[in-house]
């Protein structure tokens, strides 16, 4: 496939193939040579577009009016001479009769082809082997090097606008902003004195040259190769050739901006846009490595990632894009030559694909091009709020949660950790260290890192305990109208509500503010105040004492923390209560609300309250709530506060005054522990990493596990191909699990790795969000020093632990298969319930 174009949900297809046919099999296969229609949706063929070529086709443009031109070798279509360009009825394929534009080649003794075209402000831009055209209407020869321009409606040649090239154009592309034209083939003069080398920028005015220099991958031994695509996107202008190159420029200076080299094999052929990024393919089977400019040794790469035939790279900053990853197979190894993004915002690529493997690693026939659904690439909020204090146990990282994602912490421009909380522990660094965080969603896009976080140490004078007293002032708001959605966050700005002493409400002797509203009494009242931690890291809870008078709904930093006397689900202003306390029950039965340190922020805090009456003419109502911090390290909160912790609350947990307690060890999985692992090609049982796998037939081996470092304690080896993946487990017990407060991980990530404790996902390094498979490539390829002297600490609540026998598990995975270097170390240790 050399082409796509599409029009009114229809995806035409170009390229050198005879058949469309279902299957490797041939199953319904017809014979439709060179240029097919198929439906963008749902890729079905489209069997009344017949239109017969004899020869390849190697453009597509639809024209402003829908119909379909198309460029090539050919020199028939559906019996009718023309000479490498062709207008189509976009419904039958049928040829349009009132277009007679002819392409002539005068030089080389060979036949005109045209290999790009582009359609922008009323113009057919075109670039190939040319130098003549005629017809449409134009009874003379218009001359137009390798390069030239049609009218878009009638498509008589033009002339006024010549760059003359001389050598072909294999890519053109008009900008969207109709100012300038870019070229990329193998010429290097513009009318025969302006330098063009490889590539061409031009004004749209009248082909004036703008200066673009590229400094080629192979000019070091004497080579400038060729370019087989430019595309503008954003500000940048991109393009692909040899030798292996994908570079962009800005569009204003043409400066170069970034630079790719791929390997093996690598010469970049085709350039699209897709969403907020460009896709480019290459005939390319490994790796690419960004910030590169030379081949064939890349050298001065800021990073390297897998690349197979195919990757994306953002517009905003030209950094690669490693999650998308497809992995497919091709009948000789020419690659992608056209990728298209169809109005549903699938992904269509072409070239001489055979097959592409699945989720479920599967391989699926493709025949020729293959359709990647649309994805998800909305990035999430930046975390805000981002706080790291500095201890001798070490720095505690706080920030704002962002609903539904992960979090990537880096230690100056590193990623150290991930964790699916707003708080983190790290090993201690010296005051002043940078930290950042940033959100990951479950597509995988990630945000911008937040602003930076210096450590430091923790204030010296002594945290307020009593954070609202009795009596304190609020806002608050009694009207009939419902208030702002957002109004029990920090967002809402309150100013506007009217502030009084509590207690607040009517009826109630020792009010502090009597509530009154004009006409009907409304059914709800809203509270709102603010107090401040100096440190949250050093906040084990929150407690919060008030009355349900008659029913209430708490709040702390936007999140519900509980409600008394109110239905489930959504409560508005006109929600009852579902229960009518006198005003003596109500001061009688103080409501009690423990609120964990996690959901706190260092610095200002917000509580929000709204008081609901169980019916309109109830004689009496009232708020009034008082908050105190009991310190200590953070309590996470309990993912089922009904279920009891202890697994069995028959059995006593006092041993009697004669029995001595025994402690529980701190150190449950020490360095060069034994662990069970597998290293094979093939997948491990879908249960491996629960306790109910029976993993006894797995080999056993001391830490550190892996290859190509010194001082391991066992060295992996495998029989033929050497896997992407090696997956480990290990028991440790836990004498009484109510006791414990977290278990603290560390290990590395030597190349990807993710951890397991009890079967739940505890933390994920280097490896792209989703479902993992045995032949998921990591993400980034630290190499084996690097990889030592970044540990990961990974915090797991005690809440995922259980009292016996409890399992971590792990898998490492390789960025590339040749890898050096891989190794596996992890230790437990125990922090116990309250402990400082």
């Amino acid at each position: 496939m050399a082409d796509f174009a599409e029009s009114n949900g229809v995806m035409f297809v170009g390229g050198n193939f005879r058949y469309v046919q279902r299957d490797a099999n041939g199953t319904a296969r017809v014979e439709q040579s060179y240029l097919a229609a198929f439906n963008a949706s749902n890729g079905e063929w489209i069997s009344t577009f017949r239109p017969v070529l004899n020869n390849q086709v190697k453009a597509l443009a639809v024209l402003p009016d829908g119909r379909l031109a198309v460029g090539g070798a050919f020199d028939t279509v559906n019996g009718t001479a023309s000479p490498a360009f062709a207008v189509v009825d976009p419904a039958t394929g049928a040829l349009d009769p009132g277009v007679t534009t002819r392409m002539i080649n005068y030089t080389g003794g060979v036949p005109p082809v045209i290999r790009s075209m582009d359609v922008q402000d009323g113009f057919l831009y075109l670039g190939g082997r040319f130098t003549h055209s005629t017809g449409s209407g134009v009874n003379h020869e218009v001359y137009m090097r390798n390069i030239g321009r049609l009218n878009a409606t009638t498509l008589a040649p033009l002339s006024g606008w010549s760059p003359t090239l001389d050598g072909t154009v294999v890519s053109v592309d008009a900008s969207d902003r109709g100012d300038r034209v870019f070229a990329a083939g193998y010429f290097g003069l513009s009318n025969w004195t302006n330098e063009t080398l490889r590539v061409g920028a031009f004004t749209a005015s009248d082909a004036t040259v703008i200066p673009w220099k590229v400094e080629f991958s192979n000019l070091q031994n004497g080579r400038t190769g060729y370019q087989q695509a430019v595309k503008e996107a954003g500000d940048r202008v991109w393009i692909a050739g040899s030798e292996h190159m994908l570079f962009s420029y800005d569009r204003t200076s043409m400066a170069e901006l970034s630079t790719n080299i791929m390997q093996n094999g690598g010469d970049g052929q085709v350039i699209n846009t897709y969403q907020d990024k460009v896709v480019a393919g290459c005939h390319c089977s490994e790796n690419v490595y960004q910030g590169a400019r030379t081949w064939p040794t890349p050298t001065g790469f800021s990073r390297v990632e897998h690349i197979e035939q195919a990757g994306m790279w953002r517009t905003a900053d030209g950094d690669y894009v490693p999650e998308f990853s497809p992995q497919v197979s091709l009948r000789v190894g020419y690659g992608a030559w056209a990728a298209q993004e169809a109005s549903d915002g699938s992904l269509w690529l072409g070239g001489d694909y055979t097959h592409a493997r699945l989720s479920n690693t599967n391989n699926r026939w493709t025949g020729g091009f293959v359709r990647f659904a649309a994805v998800d690439t909305t990035p999430p909020p930046v975390p805000t709020n981002l706080a790291a204090v500095n201890r001798a146990t070490g720095d505690a990282l706080t920030w704002d949660t962002v609903p539904s994602a992960t979090y990537e912490v880096l230690r100056h421009d590193r990623v150290i950790a991930k964790t699916t909380t707003n708080t983190l522990n790290v090993p201690a660094s010296a005051p002043g260290t940078r930290y950042f965080v940033r959100a990951v969603d479950a597509a995988g896009n990630r945000s911008a890192t937040s602003p930076v976080a210096l450590s430091v140490q923790p204030p010296t004078d002594p945290q307020p305990v009593d954070v609202i007293a009795a009596g304190s002032t609020w806002s608050y708001r009694f009207t009939a109208d419902a208030p702002a959605e957002n109004w029990k966050t920090a967002e809402f700005d309150g100013s506007s509500w009217p502030t009084g002493l509590a207690p607040l409400g009517w009826g109630h002797a020792n009010l502090g503010t009597t509530l009154a509203a004009d006409g009907t009494k409304p059914i709800a009242s809203y509270y709102r105040k603010t107090f401040d931690v100096k440190d949250a890291s050093t906040v084990q809870s929150l407690t919060l004492t008030t009355r349900a008078d008659d029913g209430i709904v708490v709040y702390v930093n936007g999140t519900e923390v509980g409600r008394t006397n109110m239905p489930a689900g959504a409560i508005g202003p006109n929600t009852y209560a579902t229960a009518a306390p006198n005003a003596s029950a109500a001061l009688a039965n103080p409501i009690t609300i423990t609120v964990p340190g996690t959901l706190l922020r260092t610095g200002q805090n917000l509580v929000t309250a709204e008081v609901h009456s169980n019916y309109r003419s109830t004689p009496s109502a009232s708020f009034e709530l008082q908050g105190r911090l009991t310190l200590g390290e953070p309590t996470p909160a309990d993912p089922d506060p009904g279920e009891p912790t202890d697994p069995d609350p028959g059995e006593p947990t006092d041993p009697g005054p004669n029995e001595p307690t025994d402690p529980e060890p701190s150190d449950v999985i020490a360095a060069g522990s034994t662990w069970s692992y597998r290293f094979t090609a093939d997948a491990p049982a879908e249960n491996w990493k629960t306790a109910e796998f029976d993993g006894s037939s797995w080999p056993t081996g001391l830490a550190p596990l892996g290859w190509g470092h010194a001082n391991l304690g066992t060295t992996l080896a495998a029989d033929g191909t050497k896997p992407i993946a090696s997956y480990y487990r290990k028991t440790f017990d836990v004498k009484d699990a109510s006791t414990v407060q977290s278990l603290t991980l560390t290990t590395r990530a030597d190349d990807g790795i993710v951890v397991y404790v009890n079967g739940t996902e505890v933390g994920r390094t280097n490896m792209p969000a989703g479902a993992i498979g045995p032949n998921t490539y990591a993400t980034a390829a630290p190499n084996a020093s690097a990889a030592l002297a970044n540990p990961i600490t990974i915090t797991v609540p005690g809440t995922l632990l259980r009292t016996g026998q409890n399992l971590v598990t792990a898998e490492v995975h390789s960025n590339y298969r040749s890898t050096p270097s891989a190794s596996f170390e992890l230790q437990g240790r125990l922090d116990a319930a309250g402990a400082p």
